[in-house]
């Protein structure tokens, strides 16, 4: 089919000004910023240099530096943090340590799915489910 051609006019019925208005040359942090094409890279070029803004390198490189510079958390955390500081004490109840905590969840969430396998609650889209009447309207 040929697409139909459509229009739409509309008429503004009552318009009205804001209450206030940012009045840019006034406002102290407008005023600082950078306005034109110039000064808006030495602005940039600027922050590079002291190090604000961070500049990834493209490819494998940059994604390691970005691996590298991440924080993950895992099962040796409390361990990791006696190593780094071992003049503060471990306070933590051995329950709530990572090393537990961490296989704990999992088990649990692993556990609970099978069990919602098993109980039916989760079934395949399309499965053929075959019920008493099925048996019933099959023997005759």
């Amino acid at each position: 089919q040929p697409p139909i051609p459509t229009s739409l006019s509309s008429d503004v019925l009552l318009s009205s000004t804001p209450q206030t208005l940012i009045d840019l040359e006034s406002d102290p942090l407008q005023k600082s910023k950078p306005r034109t094409p110039q000064s808006i890279k030495e602005a940039y070029d600027s922050k590079v240099s002291t190090g604000a803004v961070n500049i990834q390198a493209p490819g494998w490189v940059g994604f390691l530096d970005r691996l590298k510079s991440g924080y993950f958390f895992g099962f040796f955390e409390a361990a990791e943090d006696s190593l780094r500081n071992p003049s503060k004490p471990n306070t933590n109840p051995w329950l709530l340590r990572p090393s537990v905590t961490f296989p704990l969840a999992f088990a649990v969430v692993g556990l609970a799915f099978a069990v919602m396998v098993e109980g039916g609650g989760i079934r395949e889209r399309g499965e053929v489910r075959r019920d008493e009447l099925d048996e019933v309207v099959l023997r005759k």
